[in-house]
């Protein structure tokens, strides 16, 4: 799990860290929306406060850019696909695909969206306990009416908690195939059934297993809350979140 920790919680004593969990969860979800609709001058003033809190929760390092390598190779894709697809004035033309202006430049600006939530998220998750995001959600959507805000607040934490696991798996698997050569078959085919029907076999145990160990420790839906007070702090930096996106989507 240790090349995974990019995924999962970091300790620390840093602001980010200390902040209100509820206040970290709405502001991830107004900054994210944000990203998504804001056009290139919000989404300067969202990277400069992005990488704010990315240097108060210590997450610069060379191992983060090494981490997100598969993520850059993804956003060029996205970019190449938008390129030429999209009608506009040619730039390159090969055949019957036309890499035009509007498609490079509307390419461009999804993948710096993609990036700044993905860097988001990344913020949120190495500074908050699973828990206490479950616990967060359980009390933001307990006011709702005829909403299971126990069980959605459970189905996430166990899906913040497994998706680790998940990758955990297909890296031990994929490696497991090469270290068997599977890859120098040339039938694509099996190499995918070679590496889909071990892993779905390791996830079902993983599952199997997180299952009794919750049956073990009495899980229960009417367990007891962990105390949540909300301070000052929260409310400023959520005030300072919501007056900060109004800012980005000002034209």
């Amino acid at each position: 799990m240790a090349q995974l920790s990019i995924l999962t919680f970091r300790p620390g004593k840093t602001l980010m860290h200390r902040l209100d969990t509820r206040c970290k969860l709405l502001s991830f979800i107004i900054l994210s929306l944000t990203a998504l609709n804001a056009e290139l001058r919000g989404l300067l003033i969202l990277s400069l406060f992005t990488l704010s809190l990315m240097g108060v929760s210590r997450l610069f390092s060379l191992g983060l850019c090494l981490k997100l390598r598969r993520l850059f190779f993804f956003l060029v894709f996205v970019w190449l696909a938008r390129s030429l697809f999209t009608q506009g004035t040619p730039l390159i033309s090969v055949s019957f695909l036309t890499f035009t202006w509007e498609g490079a430049a509307d390419g461009a600006l999804i993948c710096y969206r993609m990036t700044l939530v993905v860097f988001l998220s990344l913020v949120y998750t190495a500074t908050t306990k699973p828990s206490r995001t479950r616990e967060a959600l359980h009390r933001m959507l307990r006011p709702f009416p005829f909403v299971p805000g126990k069980q959605i607040a459970d189905m996430m934490g166990l899906m913040t908690r497994f998706v680790p696991f998940i990758l955990d798996r297909i890296g031990e698997t994929a490696e497991s195939q090469r270290a068997r050569c599977v890859e120098n078959r040339k039938n694509p085919i099996y190499r995918i059934k070679s590496l889909a029907v071990p892993l779905l076999q390791g996830l079902f145990v993983d599952a199997h297993f997180l299952s009794e160990a919750m049956e073990a420790r009495c899980y229960a839906q009417n367990q007891t809350p962990v105390p949540m007070p909300l301070d000052r702090t929260g409310w400023i930096g959520l005030s300072a979140v919501f007056f900060l996106c109004l800012l980005c989507m000002m034209p």
